[in-house]
């Protein structure tokens, strides 16, 4: 996963781009309202005011290149419908909808979203997620399964290299970043580097993976 278009910058979607930025991954951040615009710039890897609905505009922005579509537009139920209908005419890769009712899920996946997600639901299962794997401290669903997550490393892994853990291999997760104890980031992370105590980890993959990883 290398890049994310994220369409409408309310609570959710801004905390969605953001929290993928951080996470090292390219994104496109899309909504008509120029003030959530500006509040954007320079946080994510760009940021464009645009009417989503208007496929044109979705193809001049780059949508069209990019790995996942997450149209994040809450109140406005007409708007998403209309933004997912233009995404599947312009054949984008994987379209990820939100909708608050099960109504609106069924319709979004008619219309043509690969996957929908709730906020609501998705908060539950971190909550759960939480509890049953306390090393997690943060994730975000990306939609079929694949997840980016921000976890403490597991004491199995201190003082190894990557290239001994095999996070790929092994577990089926990318790490693109590690965070030392003293706030320094290396991304990406090569595959000589060792895990010393206190270090955190970002990585991408499916959800059972990232379990597997957690719980090593």
């Amino acid at each position: 996963m290398r890049s994310v278009a994220v369409i409408g910058l309310g609570r959710f979607g801004s905390a969605l781009a953001l929290a993928l930025e951080e996470a090292g991954v390219e994104v496109l951040a899309l909504d008509t309202n120029e003030e959530h615009v500006k509040n954007h710039e320079g946080k994510v890897t760009e940021v464009v005011r645009l009417d989503a609905r208007d496929g044109r505009e979705l193809e001049k922005a780059g949508v069209g290149q990019v790995d996942v579509v997450v149209v994040a537009i809450g109140e406005d139920f007409e708007a998403a419908q209309e933004t997912v209908l233009a995404l599947r005419r312009m054949e984008a890769k994987h379209i990820i909808g939100r909708a608050q009712t099960e109504d609106r899920r069924r319709i979004l996946r008619r219309i043509g979203a690969h996957h929908v997600v709730s906020p609501e639901e998705e908060s539950a299962k971190r909550v759960a997620q939480s509890l049953t794997h306390p090393l997690v401290a943060e994730s975000v669903d990306l939609g079929d399964g694949v997840e980016v997550a921000t976890l403490a490393t597991p004491a199995s892994f201190l003082d190894r290299s990557l290239a001994e853990i095999k996070p790929n291999s092994e577990f089926g997760v990318l790490v693109v970043r590690v965070i030392r104890e003293d706030g320094t980031v290396i991304m990406p992370p090569s595959a000589t580097l060792r895990i010393d105590r206190g270090d955190r980890v970002t990585i991408i993959g499916r959800s059972e993976g990232i379990r597997r990883f957690a719980s090593s």
